[in-house]
């Protein structure tokens, strides 16, 4: 999308929605047709971005339900000052409440995150800044993709990689704050989660059955094991959320 001049764009932003902001640039979402437009700070702050129409827009054609790559840049005068992308209605992860996730659920979307780390992979994609980038809600998405590269790597590396990094953040989404002391007490546990290289699935059935073995059923939702909680807070988690625990 070309626009004739800085004012132009400014203007632009005023009637859209600020949704968020981070090291790069912020987010403006246009509701009438479901787009987020992500403006470079560069660009904001009156210096020339460091961004091209190759760097953005090579992974366009890489078709999966994951991860949200950007759609069309954003130019002025034939220089890139940001870009587009689909919006997608879903909580940010560091904001949903790990005691309300089904366990099933979660498997079960994580395994289809799985298959388009295995195809984004192929296409020799290597992702970044994984972390807070996350969106949960019927479905995974992975945003701010635009920092990601291609890097002519074995595949199956490639995969292992890229999955490593998102099964960090699950690990950090589901203990941190809330059940190191349980999972400690548990050298099986404690050994998967110090080194988190365990697929993180085997990791969440592990983690379930010594749950359930302790309360007595089966848990679906960390929610139904509250007793297992840490007995002493953690002050300043890893994983940044401020979730109530009732």
């Amino acid at each position: 999308m070309e626009f004739k001049s800085r004012r132009d764009l400014l203007l632009k932003t005023l009637v859209l929605k600020q949704i968020g902001a981070g090291s790069q640039g912020i987010c403006y979402l246009d509701s009438s047709n479901k787009l987020v437009y992500k403006i470079y700070h560069d660009f904001l702050c009156g210096y020339e971005c460091q961004y091209n129409y190759h760097d953005i827009m090579q992974f366009k054609n890489i078709d999966n339900k994951t991860f949200v790559f950007p759609k069309e840049i954003i130019e002025i005068d034939n220089k890139v000052v940001g870009y587009i992308e689909n919006y997608v209605s879903s909580k940010e992860l560091t904001s949903v409440n790990p005691f309300k996730v089904s366990l099933d659920k979660l498997i079960n979307c994580i395994n289809k995150v799985y298959s388009d780390i295995e195809t984004i992979s192929e296409n020799g994609v290597l992702t970044y800044d994984v972390m807070y980038n996350i969106l949960y809600g019927n479905k995974f998405s992975i945003i701010d993709t635009d920092d990601y590269v291609i890097r002519d790597i074995d595949p199956t590396e490639l995969f292992n990689t890229n999955k490593k990094r998102f099964d960090y953040v699950i690990y950090n989404f589901l203990i941190d704050n809330y059940f190191e002391e349980f999972v400690n007490s548990y050298r099986i546990l404690k050994n998967m989660y110090k080194d988190k290289t365990t697929d993180i699935v085997i990791f969440i059935e592990t983690f379930r059955y010594y749950l359930s073995e302790y309360v007595g059923y089966k848990v679906n939702k960390l929610g139904d094991a509250k007793e297992c909680l840490n007995k002493v807070k953690v002050l300043e988690p890893n994983y940044i959320r401020d979730i109530k625990i009732i």
